[in-house]
């Protein structure tokens, strides 16, 4: 089966941010996964606009 990437939302940096920062929350719009599992991930957007590595932060999640 391909591989299917998808961006499914953003949550900004505090405005303040300088070096690492922990503690950022955000709240997704609602989304709709078909029912099966799926593997989801979070990266971390750098200063200079680069992600980290979405596979340091991955799990499963398995919609009934």
């Amino acid at each position: 089966m391909p591989e299917k990437r998808f961006k499914l939302f953003t949550v900004a940096v505090p405005p303040d941010a300088k070096g690492a920062v922990r503690g950022i929350k955000g709240t997704s719009p609602p989304l709709a996964f078909q029912p099966g599992k799926h593997l989801l991930a979070v990266a971390a957007q750098m200063p200079d606009k680069k992600e980290s590595n979405p596979a340091a932060c991955q799990f499963w999640l398995t919609v009934p």
